[in-house]
């Protein structure tokens, strides 16, 4: 149990920043599309 906790944690942490990321870049594209059409 402790051993796949270890394994658990840091991947967690990587997917959180993979989504960060990802919500950032489509934040930006939606950004610049609305400023496209207004």
């Amino acid at each position: 149990m402790l051993g796949q906790n270890r394994l658990i944690f840091p991947a967690m942490i990587t997917v959180m920043m993979v989504v960060l990321v990802v919500f950032d870049l489509l934040l930006s594209f939606i950004i610049s599309f609305t400023e496209k059409l207004v």
